[in-house]
């Protein structure tokens, strides 16, 4: 398996395109460089690969790291590996009303998340408090969180990941959702 690099490890798992943001993901990285404790892990391929390549070169970014794609059943592995977990989408009114699946994933795996997101899937960080939100359009936001989180206790990150964990089970785990799909079938035949 890929080796994943030692200190405080921010991953992003999944599509790396156009509605992920990844422009001010990179503005972050830049400005916190010189945080030689702090990486970036983007687990995945897409449209902004190139891109990324390109500003890593361009700064000379140490701190990011591109594993490649995998396959889902190697994601337990990645998520092991981090610290916290990143969900990003740009600030478009199709992305502020759905709740991204990576979202679930990483709840259900009990991560702490940190969320460029607006709508529905902030509503859920905030209300699991399972990690914290940032401006989708401050890279700034993103740099103080990211210094924050890092200098958060093992004992907040761990409750966080309980909150998380939680907050799945409670709300979207398969079970839950079949009970609901069961209630409502039932209470709407003849």
């Amino acid at each position: 398996m890929v080796n994943i690099p030692d200190g405080f490890k921010i991953m992003y798992t999944g599509n790396i395109g156009e509605a992920q943001n990844f422009e001010l993901i990179i503005d972050a990285a830049i400005r916190l460089k010189e945080h030689k404790n702090i990486k970036w892990v983007f687990v995945g391929s897409g449209r902004k690969i190139e891109y990324i390549k390109e500003k890593i070169n361009e700064h000379n970014l140490e701190n990011i790291y591109l594993p490649g794609n995998f396959s889902i059943i190697y994601m337990p592995y990645f998520f092991s590996k981090a610290d916290v977990m990143l969900v990003s989408l740009k600030d478009e009114l199709i992305f502020n009303i759905t709740v991204p699946a990576k979202l679930q994933a990483y709840m259900g795996y009990g991560k702490p998340i940190i969320g460029l997101l607006k709508g529905e899937g902030a509503n859920i960080i905030r209300e699991a408090n399972c990690g914290y939100v940032c401006s989708q359009s401050d890279s700034s936001e993103l740099v103080n969180t990211v210094l924050d989180f890092e200098k958060t206790t093992e004992t907040l990150r761990t409750k966080m990941s309980i909150n998380a964990k939680e907050y799945y089970n409670q709300n979207f785990s398969k079970e839950k959702n079949f009970n609901t799909l069961e209630k409502f079938y039932f209470s709407n035949s003849g």
